[in-house]
């Protein structure tokens, strides 16, 4: 299996993983970067577990993938999502909003980035 399907696959179940826990317990989620778990979060923790495991399928979807053109567009997608999300972490960490939890993901969003870069 080479690098791209490595990485597609690895990134499908990073997003199944936070699509279970948002939905079944985003309590724990909420808790792991250091905000309140309310009616509301949970709410919203659960609205975007969907957009979990929809990230998840398009990912698992790339391991079929031949040409370079199709590789290259799913690459600039996770390129967007994973960088977006990195920096919205760091953002609100140094807002004060969410604690240190938030290096977790911002480092594994960061280093996914890695490997995809070579496929824009």
């Amino acid at each position: 299996m080479n690098v791209f399907k490595w990485v597609c696959l690895l990134t499908a179940l990073l997003f199944a993983y936070l699509f279970s826990l948002l939905l079944f317990s985003p309590d724990a989620f909420l808790a792991d970067v250091g905000l309140e778990s309310t009616l509301e979060a949970n709410f919203i923790a659960k609205r975007t577990s969907i957009f979990m495991l929809g990230m998840g399928l398009l990912c698992l979807s790339g391991i079929g993938i031949k040409d370079s053109y199709g590789k290259s567009s799913l690459s600039m997608i996770m390129v967007i999502v994973m960088l977006g999300l990195a920096i919205l972490g760091f953002y609100e960490w140094n807002r004060g909003v969410v604690n240190e939890g938030i290096f977790v993901a911002v480092v594994t969003e960061l280093v996914l980035l890695s490997p995809i870069w070579g496929f824009l």
